[in-house]
């Protein structure tokens, strides 16, 4: 009896074995992965990479522009941020996720007004004057430090 029960055993651990083996995580997309939206992501990526450079931002800015902050705690969420200045009359917060580059705003005054766009880590525009930018117009219409404050 004390053989049956192995050798049952045995064909238990075998049977486990193989079936373990046809299901193996190696055979199969690993758990957490989706591949769900891969298309509308590749959409997404292919309008950024077609979208221009950011106008008034020039490639070089970092190396043009007065830097008049280092690695400032950003008042736009959990950025941290360089803040790049121009003839007192444009401002790039030039913002990172920990060592990661986020993406540029960027503020100018001129005789039209104040202008506000968004670019992305490279200097693609993503957002600018009234199209995607109310939110920083509502914020910063209120703001008390005359660099930003819009009605000026």
């Amino acid at each position: 009896m004390d053989a049956l029960l192995r050798s049952r055993r045995l064909l238990l651990i075998v049977t486990l074995g193989v079936t373990s083996a046809a299901c193996s995580p190696a055979k199969r997309e690993p758990v957490g992965v989706s591949n769900g939206g891969a298309i509308e992501h590749e959409r997404d990526a292919e309008v950024v990479s077609n979208a221009p450079p950011l106008a008034g931002l020039p490639p070089d800015f970092r190396a043009t522009w007065n830097r008049i902050g280092l690695h400032i705690a950003s008042e736009h969420g959990r950025f941290t941020a360089d803040v790049y200045e121009h003839d007192h009359a444009a401002w790039a917060e030039d913002l990172f996720l920990a060592d990661a580059s986020a993406g540029v705003y960027l503020l100018e005054k001129g005789d039209a007004g104040i202008r506000f766009a968004v670019a992305d880590e490279r200097g693609r525009t993503v957002a600018d004057g009234d199209a995607g930018v109310e939110s920083c117009t509502r914020c910063h219409a209120g703001a008390r430090d005359s660099v930003f404050d819009v009605h000026q």
